[in-house]
């Protein structure tokens, strides 16, 4: 494969549907990293099975799971991702394409993320540097929509929730670092203007529950933390889809807390009672 070749979108498919047919194998005529970089280019295309179906598909097996770049190819393509073409694409728009990018990036970086798990090629305040710009990318996107019929998954939410779930599985991680992480989910939750329908409180509850299972945030400091939520919004119907959301997270954490054996009929009584009387449904 040239250096720096520009694919259509049609060759493109053509290619990957080939690749995927057998099993996402390397062909032999093929270099990994210009390809790789190819898809990124592509990712905030409309066209789902391009973007998603095979597109990230190859991004997941040759990034993280065959793991064929080398540490500075990786280093290269984390400059790429972080980009203003990439991650921060037309950042703050609505309801517009320009969101695939974005949001298909997010994953690009959690499979970073995990590769810098098991063979670090990030230096620590690069690695800080970018859980501070994963709270700005939180900060900053609005298009929060989960799926759309045409186009398939958007997903923003639940994939800023991989990237914080990468995060809070790192080594690098300590306590120094959960404010982070609450702040990012806390600003995901406020620019949510409609309530989650898939799933994205259960992607968001995974990190949460692995801050609590690594002791980097005790469960009484999760209960202050889900107190303090802000819904006090105007109009009542934004105020109620933020206390819905807000429920359903802490729903979801209490789930993932239960699967892991985090919260047990052992455990003081008035933390599950406190946990169950947060956003109680203002109805009578």
């Amino acid at each position: 494969m040239q250096k720096n070749r520009m694919f259509n979108e049609e060759t493109l498919l053509s290619l990957l549907n080939k690749i995927s047919k057998q099993q996402f194998e390397v062909p032999p005529d093929i270099e990994p990293f210009e390809l790789i970089k190819e898809v990124c280019r592509h990712l905030g295309n409309p066209n789902p099975v391009l973007r998603d179906e095979l597109g990230y598909s190859l991004l997941a097996e040759w990034i993280y799971k065959k793991k064929t770049l080398n540490h500075q190819q990786l280093r290269e393509l984390y400059s790429i991702m972080v980009s203003n073409h990439m991650w921060f694409c037309r950042i703050g728009e609505i309801n517009t394409d320009s969101v695939f990018m974005r949001s298909f990036t997010s994953l690009g970086i959690t499979l970073l993320l995990l590769v810098d798990i098991d063979t670090p090629f990030l230096t620590i305040e690069e690695w800080e540097i970018l859980l501070e710009r994963t709270v700005v990318y939180c900060t900053l996107e609005k298009d929060l929509r989960g799926y759309v019929e045409e186009n398939g998954w958007l997903h923003a939410a639940a994939h800023a929730a991989d990237v914080l779930n990468a995060f809070a599985k790192h080594p690098n991680f300590s306590v120094n670092h959960t404010r982070f992480i609450l702040t990012a989910i806390n600003k995901v939750m406020e620019n949510a203007l409609d309530v989650f329908r898939h799933e994205e409180d259960e992607r968001l509850a995974r990190a949460i529950a692995n801050l609590i299972e690594n002791k980097h945030l005790p469960l009484e400091e999760l209960i202050t933390w889900f107190e303090q939520a802000n819904i006090d919004f105007e109009p009542y119907i934004v105020r109620m889809t933020k206390r819905i959301n807000w429920k359903h997270l802490l729903r979801s954490c209490i789930s993932q807390l239960t699967k892991r054996k985090l919260l047990t009929d052992s455990m003081d009584k008035s933390v599950l009672t406190t946990f169950n009387n947060l956003f109680d449904s203002p109805y009578i």
